[in-house]
């Protein structure tokens, strides 16, 4: 039986680029100091704005990015993910003293009017310039004769000095643009991000924290684990919850609230199912019929060790060999990765049984494994190439953006790839092939979502699954953090619309991974 897309021809129609323009540069567009001046030469040089327009758009353009410094500080700002993101105020903590804290301040570049100096010994020179401007400043790597470029994370210490921390680079894209180059948790030595949006990622209680494999364990080898990884104050939680059957009580964790409701809960909710827990609602006992013989307590556990938006978290394995799903989300959780889905569908093809569902919902299934079946680069080029969305030649140029890598920012360079560059706009955007490829992934998901029967024939699909869905409900009392309640959806309910998601994986400055969907939770 052929795909569904190769007797199709009613694709939906790419937009076409609207009529040429030619607009005044808008500077909040550039993103960096660098590009605008470049794109602003180049427009005058074209006649296409005036020497007076230049003018007044290269003070704009400094405004912009440049600081109102001496030659000790000749840099200007570039925003990015990871440390240069960071807001002034965001505070970072001692390691080793919770009470040793420094205030983030700015995060600069070197050097500011090319992307390289002309040796290692220039870099060398610069910080030796600046140094009366700090009370210290560390070096978080080792130069060598590869680097041209530095970035500099600037802090105020508890004594209202000014400290900095120095990471080399290959050259100023690198370090102003390339996303999460300098981390936030790991990127200063000693110090550990504590303000809101990091702290849950900081603290290590994920499955791929703790467990490190996929290997089937029982609940006590687990609750072991987390003893050895994580401490008593997490492992005695999990002992009472198995002994006395009461969910977990996490004494002192209040401001950990988060972290535990969405990565701990990925560990403690299926042995909380294996064990028979009280506090659980739902019908998630009524999968216990899948196990033929056998009861929940005979089951062991494993963690898939993949962490981009899993459907399933957690498997519970029988000794026959029978393994049952379970997806565990605090809240509404995250979208789910297609390639869990996909796994899915697999496990649906084995069983004869599922013959039919399987044909009366193979438009789902095709796009499916059109996108599951390739990388989270490769998937949205090949999928709108045979999908006709995009043609063979934008295809291979996309390509050619990511085969080598291009740090290219000027999508003038690239005329076969502007109807896709314009399709979706972006704000700041550094690197043009992070841009070209979200797009792309954009026109994928919009086109396919245009058709009802995709989101009806991925319901059907996902309401045969063997998974239980867990939602842990948690509160504070005090300084501690209670689980009050596992809700769980047995079997899966899935209603409403389930439309593929671009952005949440691809978007102008990084990919994540494939494309997403995003799922109604289960009722």
């Amino acid at each position: 039986m052929k795909p569904w897309f190769v007797k199709e021809a009613d694709i939906i129609k790419f937009p076409e680029p609207e009529s040429k323009v030619v607009e005044l540069p808008n500077v909040q567009s550039y993103p960096d100091f660098l590009t605008g001046v470049a794109d602003l030469k180049a427009r005058v040089s074209k006649g296409e704005i005036s020497q007076d327009s230049h003018d007044k758009l290269y003070t704009d353009l400094i405004h912009r990015f440049m600081r109102k410094e001496s030659f000790e500080t000749p840099w200007f700002l570039r925003e990015s993910q990871g440390l240069s993101g960071r807001k002034p105020g965001d505070e970072f903590v001692s390691q080793t003293n919770p009470k040793d804290i420094v205030t983030f301040v700015d995060y600069n570049v070197y050097p500011t009017k090319t992307t390289q100096s002309k040796d290692k010994e220039e870099l060398l020179k610069f910080i030796d310039t600046i140094k009366p401007k700090y009370a210290s400043i560390t070096p978080v790597n080792n130069l060598n004769n590869a680097h041209r470029a530095l970035a500099i994370a600037t802090f105020k210490n508890n004594q209202n000095q000014n400290i900095a921390f120095v990471k080399f680079a290959r050259d100023t894209i690198q370090a102003g643009t390339s996303p999460g180059w300098w981390s936030n948790t790991k990127g200063i030595p000693g110090y550990t991000s504590a303000f809101k949006r990091s702290k849950m990622s900081s603290a290590k209680l994920s499955p791929q924290d703790v467990i490190i494999d996929e290997n089937k364990r029982s609940s006590k080898e687990i609750i072991e684990m987390i003893g050895q990884k994580l401490g008593t104050e997490y492992s005695d939680p999990l002992k009472e919850m198995v002994i006395q059957k009461t969910l977990p009580k996490f004494i002192g964790k209040a401001n950990d609230l988060k972290a535990i409701g969405i990565s701990f809960g990925e560990i403690f909710g299926p042995i909380a199912i294996v064990n028979k827990v009280k506090g659980m609602s739902g019908g998630w006992l009524g999968a216990e019929k899948l196990l033929g013989k056998y009861k929940f307590g005979n089951c062991e556990i494993s963690f898939p060790q993949s962490v981009t938006n899993k459907l399933i978290d957690s498997e519970l394995i029988a000794p026959n060999g029978f393994r049952i799903g379970v997806s565990s989300k605090f809240q509404k959780g995250a979208p789910a990765s297609i390639t869990n889905i996909h796994d899915e569908i697999l496990k649906l093809e084995k069983d004869k049984k599922n013959i039919k569902l399987l044909k009366e919902n193979k438009y789902a299934i095709d796009i499916i494994k059109l996108i599951a079946g390739e990388s989270k680069y490769e998937g949205p080029i090949k999928t709108a190439e045979i999908l006709k969305l995009i043609s063979t030649t934008e295809a291979n140029e996309i390509r050619k953006l990511w085969n080598p890598k291009s740090a290219e920012t000027d999508i003038k360079k690239f005329p076969g790839l502007q109807r896709i560059y314009q399709y979706k706009k972006f704000k700041n955007v550094a690197i043009l092939r992070f841009a070209v490829l979200a797009n792309t992934a954009k026109i994928v998901a919009d086109s396919i979502n245009a058709k009802p029967d995709f989101s009806t024939q991925t319901v059907n699909l996902q309401n045969q699954s063997s998974i239980i869905q867990a939602y842990t409900r948690m509160s504070t009392s005090g300084d501690d953090a209670i689980v009050t309640g596992i809700d769980t959806v047995y079997p899966p309910n899935f209603k409403g619309t389930i439309y593929l998601d671009a952005a949440h994986n691809y978007w102008g400055k990084g990919v994540k991974d494939r494309i997403s969907f995003s799922m109604p939770p289960a009722q």
